[in-house]
């Protein structure tokens, strides 16, 4: 609803900067009795069409194939989401649950009373734990199913739709425009045998990285260590004996 109220025509998406007048124009030009919503998937396949055979900015029939994927699965998300939104749940189900539970209820606080001219069991008790238990699982999950029914309102707990529009038109334009070709150049880092090889940190609540203890450095040195250290022996005193059987000959 909220993407309704601030989207409420085609011109509003020019007033917001998501579509060009031009563009508007040609889907004006479109003549249809259905909706037009697919038309900017085929620009793009089209942008990406011509970007591999006429511009020759895509280099091999693979990458081409790969980009007309990524906007197929946008597409596919898309037309979900439109379908959740065009087939909503029947709204007599859901009154119908929540009437249920509220009537049973009602009835259990009569129902599960004790009374007091009946002669006393070992079974009763003055509170009644398993109507507690039943109220606050069955309550809880209404509740769940009362905040998932509809993840696109204008409840506290709903996605803000408006919000996510927003970052990722803002993203999508920085990484594409702003930050495209600009990192920072590589550096070698030079190591040092004297402090050990850190092969991981501990991160911290606030995202840092902690280093590590002294347990943790000690049992990453060179496992190699000893390997080369070893003294070979060179001289046949400090050799190992052998041993050789000789078997008769018959």
């Amino acid at each position: 609803m909220r993407v309704r109220r601030r989207f409420p025509s085609m011109e509003s998406l020019v007033t917001e900067g998501f579509l060009y007048r031009d563009e508007l124009e040609k889907m004006y030009k479109c003549e249809t009795m259905y909706n037009k919503y697919w038309l900017p998937t085929h620009w793009a396949n089209q942008l990406v069409h011509k970007a591999m055979f006429e511009t020759k900015n895509v280099d091999s029939v693979q990458s081409m194939n790969s980009v007309l994927m990524n906007i197929k699965d946008f597409r596919q998300s898309m037309e979900m989401l439109t379908k959740y939104d065009w087939v909503p749940i029947p709204i007599a189900y859901p009154q119908v649950v929540f009437l249920a539970v509220r009537v049973y209820f009602i009835i259990c606080l009569i129902s599960r009373q004790y009374l007091l001219s009946a002669p006393p069991t070992e079974a009763q008790s003055i509170v009644p734990i398993m109507t507690i238990l039943q109220f606050v699982f069955f309550v809880g999950w209404m509740k769940v199913a009362e905040a998932l029914l509809n993840p696109l309102g204008e409840d506290d707990d709903d996605f803000e739709c408006n919000w996510l529009i927003d970052r990722n038109m803002s993203t999508g334009i920085e990484i594409v425009d702003t930050c495209h070709d600009s990192c920072p150049p590589l550096k070698l880092e030079e190591p040092d045998d004297e402090k050990g090889t850190m092969y991981w940190c501990h991160p911290t609540k606030n995202g840092s990285q902690a280093p590590p203890t002294a347990v943790a450095i000690s049992q990453h040195k060179n496992p190699f260590a000893k390997v080369l250290n070893m003294v070979h022996p060179t001289t046949p005193e400090s050799s190992p004996p052998s041993y050789r059987l000789d078997v008769p000959k018959q």
